[in-house]
């Protein structure tokens, strides 16, 4: 990942659609089950399955934030959560992003 793009592990690159979405983009992103990765504190980009990204989900929703909109309390791990919109073509990636 470069700032506004990402190549996964085809190849294939992604360009960021929406810098910061907010909790109500992203449950109803997830509710498609579409393709979801994890990013930021402590790592590289992990791809989620659904169930993993509901999971996830669940726990980030209460300490999730939109940078420069809204801020949220952090969890017991001192982190908080956000989340970006990438394309690629037809394509659409939430990114969850983990901050400290």
């Amino acid at each position: 990942m470069l700032d506004d793009r990402l190549w996964d592990e085809a190849g294939d690159e992604w360009a960021v659609l929406v810098r910061w979405v907010d909790a109500v983009q992203v449950r109803q992103f997830l509710h498609r089950e579409r393709t979801v990765a994890l990013a930021g504190a402590g790592g590289g980009v992990t791809w989620l399955t659904a169930a993993q990204a509901w999971d996830l989900w669940q726990h980030a929703r209460r300490h999730f934030e939109v940078p420069g909109r809204s801020a949220a309390a952090p969890d017991g791990e001192g982190l908080t959560y956000a989340a970006k919109l990438w394309r690629r073509e037809q394509d659409r990636l939430l990114m969850l992003h983990r901050f400290c």
